[in-house]
C-alpha cells in the first residue's frame, strides 16, 4: 500500500534536489534521521544501557564495544548516535528492524522477564518528552505502536488516511515503565589515529594495510 516507499522518500527528503526530479512535494525536516539494524557493524564506546542490559559475557552496556553487533544492538546503537548527533526526529521500518527491539508482547515478557532488552515500544513516548525526538514508525505486523501514536494514518492503495479517531475506540497494550530513566551521553572522542587506514589486529599479531570494518 506504499508505507515503505512513503518512508523511504521522506528519508530522501533531507537531501536538496533539482527541479522536476519529482520530490516537489516531498520535504523532510533536515534533522530527520533513518534508523535501522545493521547487524555485524561495529560499536565503539557507546551507552546504550537504556535499551540493553545484563549482557552475555559481562558486557558492559554503559561502555559497549563489538566489532559484530547482533540486530537488536545495532538499533540500540543507531538510535543513541542519532540523538545524539542532534536528530529530532527518527525514521524507523519495521521491515528493517529488529523485532525483539521494536516489541516484546505481553506473553513474551511474562515467558522471558530477564530478556535484556528494553524494546523501545516502552521508550518511545519518554524519547519524545524527555528528549524532544519524535519517532515515525512503518508498521504492518503489529499493532503496539498504535496505542502510544499521537497521529495514526494507515496507508490504501498509496492514499493516507487519518485512523487516530478510530484507533481511541480500541484497547491497544500499553508500554511498560523502565526501572531506570533513558540516559543519552555520547563520551567518544575522534582520535587521530583512528584516520590511519592500517588495521592492527591483535588477534593476528599483526598490521593489515585495509580496514576491515
Amino acid at each position: 500500500h506504499g508505507k515503505s516507499t512513503l518512508l523511504d522518500a521522506l528519508a530522501k527528503g533531507v537531501y536538496p534536489h533539482i527541479p522536476s526530479d519529482g520530490r516537489e512535494r516531498v520535504v523532510t525536516h533536515p534533522d530527520a534521521a533513518f534508523i535501522c539494524a545493521e547487524e555485524g557493524r561495529a560499536v565503539s564506546g557507546l551507552d546504550i544501557s537504556g535499551f540493553m542490559d545484563n549482557l552475555p559475557g559481562n558486557v558492559d552496556p554503559k561502555n559497549f564495544h563489538t566489532q559484530n553487533a547482533s540486530g537488536s544492538t545495532s538499533e540500540a546503537a543507531a538510535i543513541i548516535e542519532a540523538v545524539v548527533a542532534g536528530a529530532k526526529l527518527l525514521l524507523i521500518d519495521e521491515d528493517s528492524s529488529a523485532t525483539n527491539f521494536l516489541i516484546k508482547d505481553r506473553n513474551m515478557r511474562k515467558l522471558i522477564p530477564e530478556d535484556p532488552i528494553t524494546p523501545l515500544f516502552d521508550r518511545v513516548r519518554e524519547l519524545y518528552e524527555s528528549y524532544g525526538v519524535s519517532t515515525l514508525i512503518v508498521a504492518g505486523g503489529s499493532s503496539d505502536y498504535l496505542g502510544v501514536a499521537q497521529h495514526v494514518i494507515a496507508m490504501r492503495n498509496y492514499l493516507p488516511v487519518c485512523m487516530t479517531d478510530r484507533l481511541r475506540q480500541l484497547t491497544l497494550p500499553r508500554p511498560q515503565k523502565p526501572a531506570e530513566p533513558l540516559s543519552i551521553s555520547d563520551k567518544r572522542r575522534v582520535l587521530s589515529e583512528n584516520f590511519d587506514p592500517s588495521y592492527r589486529a591483535r588477534r593476528l599479531g599483526k598490521t593489515i594495510d585495509v580496514r576491515i570494518k
